[in-house]
């Protein structure tokens, strides 16, 4: 495949949350948990991904795709696709941590067991992401640029140039954000009627 997807390992990011029960360190999720881009609520963890395709393009390197055609008017069409272009995929969960406490035992396995179902979600969020971004780059491998002119050189040139500019507006980084927050909307959605979203639930009222 002409283009190919580099991915760096998920980011991992704590941030503090604090109190002597689970209703409390609820409370303090709620107050310093990271906010979520769909509807700007207060979240227990959030997980970001990126695809940098701007960044790619600008160090790709084009070839050209079959012959250059002679047009009636006699100038060249020339088509061009990608020869090596790498795209960078990279991730980022931040879950909530934490410190001081007097939590009883049972309160102890209760944050265990959410904050590993926390991480299952999180990694979910990644791996769908991941496959869409496969998806995206095997897309940019199957894009053509056209270019005219009445010199063969610059006819090739401006395939070249007019594949760029293709891949920069269908995949510019306020498209992919977009498209991303997409598929993290979805998987936050609630698994049954009058539940939270956003993942598993820490049952605060275990003591």
């Amino acid at each position: 495949m002409p283009a190919t997807l580099k991915v760096t390992p998920t980011k991992y990011r704590n941030y503090k949350v604090s109190g002597d029960d689970l209703m409390a360190i609820l409370k303090n999720m709620k107050k310093k948990g990271p906010k979520d881009p769909n509807d700007g609520k207060r979240v227990a963890a959030l997980t970001s991904t990126t695809l940098d395709v701007s960044a790619a393009v600008s160090s790709a390197r084009f070839e050209g795709d079959g012959n250059i055609v002679t047009l009636r008017d006699g100038k060249f069409e020339a088509k061009a696709k990608i020869k090596s272009m790498a795209v960078a995929y990279s991730s980022e969960t931040l879950l909530p941590e934490v410190g001081a406490n007097n939590l009883s035992v049972r309160a102890w396995i209760e944050w265990a067991r959410f904050k590993l179902k926390l991480g299952i979600h999180e990694n979910e969020h990644v791996k769908k992401a991941k496959s869409d971004a496969v998806t995206i780059v095997a897309d940019i491998s199957a894009m053509r640029g056209v270019g005219v002119d009445a010199d063969k050189g610059k006819a090739a040139l401006a395939a070249a140039g007019d594949l760029q500019k293709q891949i920069v507006k269908k995949y510019n980084a306020k498209t992919l954000e977009k498209r991303f927050n997409a598929i993290h909307k979805k998987l936050d959605k609630p698994k049954k009627k009058g539940r939270p979203g956003h993942g598993p639930v820490l049952d605060a009222t275990i003591k």
